[in-house]
């Protein structure tokens, strides 16, 4: 009988007395003899993979025609896995089995099986930028992961110390989850305010102290800016806004900027709002001063442009309202739009004769009783492409002197607009007046004698300076 070991032949239905094997040859009568069966038990071997089996909850064998149930996912546990079930074979393969059937027969061997547990990984960048495709939300059992190095963490002005498991920083600074971890992470970003570091290319810059600052009476600061390798050239980065230069929490104490030799560009925004500051030195390898580079250093009184300059971007200097003195500029070719608007203090410049472009509202709002000189010849100045409102109504006038000027014959031109101050409405040359309405045809200049002309303004007081010459 399946799943039964036979008992014997009884005279009974209860099987009460003893097994009969034989009928005697005295015996007499007819017989009845009841077979005496006994359950089958079977041993069962649970293979938990490393898991532990809660006490009491093992199953080590079971009886045919009761069957057992084996160790549930409560009874059973491994640390940082998730227990998937019980499987006859090593592999996993078909279906979990829960119970063991009544009508189940013969010696039983299952397998446990596990799945790494997942857990969540939230950092707390406390407002550094972590890196496109090196933020870490998770990580399994078994495997751990690797936090985000400082390579792949910045924040504007900082240096990034670590993770660390709570918000004080106490402790050590992790760097990676062991594969033996378990349970869900949260870790903080350390910064520390940054004196020193790159930008660009090629460039290394510092912060020292220099001195106390005029205002505050705290520390104030040098930022110098150097090559990193003395035989290559630098580079400073463009940045799309002044808080995300490098030095950004730094700027207000920065009273002196000093860039080295070898740095050719100094990238938009690079100095911008730098309100205390009062020096600027070096630049003798600077090409291009970029846009807005000393947007509103409203402390700076004087500056020197090298005549390795040749651009001068944008609002490069615009409301720098204490600025008194713009040196050198002996090799510029372009000035950009509004590049000195708003320098309320500025009261004379020099253009060069390399200038061959200069963009719009460059001079509004300098001081009162404004004077430009040019320091090229009549040919150069006439070549200079000029975008409209160039100067403000306060220029006084625009002078030229150059030696070589012999010869040069100027045309003034009749059809100019209607002044609107009749005293401005004059061309001097030679110290001789002439006036646009009256005066129209060719004037030869000799040796040594200054060209000069007055703003003027037009009827709807629009400032220009357009075409004196044909």
């Amino acid at each position: 009988k399946t799943g039964y070991t036979f008992g014997g032949w009884y005279e009974d239905a209860t099987f009460s007395g003893s097994a009969v094997t034989t009928i005697a040859a005295t015996d007499s009568g007819n017989k009845t003899y009841y077979a005496k069966w006994t359950a089958e038990s079977y041993t069962v071997t649970l293979n938990a993979n490393e898991g532990t089996i809660a006490s009491g909850a093992n199953v080590t064998g079971y009886t045919y025609g009761v069957g057992t149930t084996l160790p549930t996912a409560a009874d059973i546990s491994k640390t940082g896995y998730t227990f998937g079930g019980w499987y006859e074979d090593a592999t996993f393969s078909g279906s979990a089995v829960t119970t063991i059937a009544a009508t189940d027969s013969g010696n039983k061997t299952y397998y446990a099986k596990w799945t790494a547990e997942s857990y969540t990984v939230t950092l707390n960048a406390n407002e550094g930028t972590i890196a496109s495709g090196a933020n870490v939300t998770s990580y399994t059992y078994g495997v751990g992961t690797t936090l985000p190095t400082a390579t792949e963490i910045t924040k504007t002005g900082y240096t990034f110390g670590g993770w660390y498991e709570d918000a004080t920083f106490s402790g050590s600074a992790v760097t990676t989850i062991a594969a033996t971890d378990s349970g869900n992470k949260t870790y903080y970003a350390k910064w520390t305010e940054s004196l020193s570091g790159t930008t660009g290319t090629n460039v290394t810059w510092t912060l020292t102290e220099n001195g106390t600052h005029p205002d505050t009476g705290g520390t104030a600061y040098r930022l110098t800016l150097s090559t990193t390798d003395e035989t290559s050239n630098g580079s400073i980065d463009n940045y799309s806004s002044e808080n995300d230069v490098p030095w950004y929490n730094q700027r207000a104490t920065i009273t002196e900027v000093v860039v080295g030799e070898g740095i050719t560009r100094i990238g938009q925004n690079s100095f911008a709002n730098f309100a205390a500051l009062t020096s600027v030195s070096g630049m003798s390898g600077v090409t291009d001063i970029g846009d807005g580079a000393f947007y509103r250093c409203s402390s700076l009184q004087s500056i020197t442009i090298p005549s390795t300059v040749t651009s001068i971007g944008v609002s490069a200097f615009n409301s720098c309202a204490k600025l008194q003195t713009v040196g050198g500029m002996y090799g510029v070719q372009t000035i950009g739009n509004y590049a000195f608007n708003g320098c309320s203090s500025l009261s004379s410049i020099t253009l060069p004769g390399t200038l061959t472009r200069i963009g719009s509202s460059v001079f509004i709002n300098c001081a009162e009783d404004f004077d430009v000189s040019f320091s090229g010849t009549l040919n150069q100045f006439a070549g200079i492409t000029f975008v409209s409102a160039l100067f403000p109504e306060s220029v006084n006038s625009i002078v030229l002197t150059a030696s070589d000027l012999t010869g040069t014959a100027i045309t003034i031109l009749s059809a100019m607009p209607t002044a609107v101050n009749s005293d401005a409405n004059t061309v001097k040359i030679n110290e001789v007046d002439y006036d646009y309405g009256t005066y129209c045809g060719s004037k030869t200049i000799t040796a040594g004698y200054t060209f000069t002309f007055f703003c003027y303004r037009t009827p709807t007081g629009a400032q220009q300076i357009v075409n004196f010459f044909e």
